[in-house]
This record gives C-alpha cells, sequence and structure tokens, in this order.
C-alpha cells in the first residue's frame, strides 16, 4: 500500500512529504477544533442568515483560517432523521 502523505512547507514552498509513523491513524483535526469549527460555522451561518459552504484552513498557530464563504445553492434530500441536510 501506498505510504500517506500530507502537505508541508518545505524551504521553496509546499512539498508532499511522508506522514510520520506516530500520526497515522489519528484524526486530522483534534476535537477542540472540530467544536470551534462548529461554533464559527453557525456563527457565520447566523451573520448571514442562511446555510453556507465555508471553507477553511488551521494555519501554523492552530488559529482557524476562513478563506470563503458563499450561500449553498443546492441542498440535498432529507435524510428523515430530523435533521437537515446541507
Amino acid at each position: 500500500p501506498e505510504q500517506p502523505r500530507w502537505l508541508v512547507m518545505g524551504d521553496q514552498g509546499p512539498v508532499w512529504a511522508p506522514v510520520p509513523a506516530p500520526l497515522r491513524g489519528r484524526p486530522a483535526i483534534d476535537e477542540r477544533t472540530v467544536r470551534r469549527l462548529c461554533l464559527l460555522g453557525l456563527s457565520l451561518e447566523r451573520a448571514f442568515g442562511e446555510p453556507l459552504d465555508i471553507e477553511w484552513a488551521v494555519d501554523g498557530r492552530g488559529e482557524i483560517v476562513v478563506l470563503q464563504a458563499r450561500p449553498i445553492t443546492q441542498q440535498g434530500a432529507p435524510s428523515g432523521r430530523g435533521e437537515q441536510i446541507y
């Protein structure tokens, strides 16, 4: 099987490198960051008054950076479990 890779900053820009063995199999982002992303998404949707497609990144200091946010133009079918799927 192919070795997992991730994009890291090299001396001359981004390069693909092997994921260090201790990090393989672990979630890409931790639970705290997931919670922060959820709160940020809800806050942005409240501010804009509609569901949004939000693109984001986490910088080298662990800060969430919103790259772009735009209204969702197509909605998926409801799953029947009481939640809304956008």
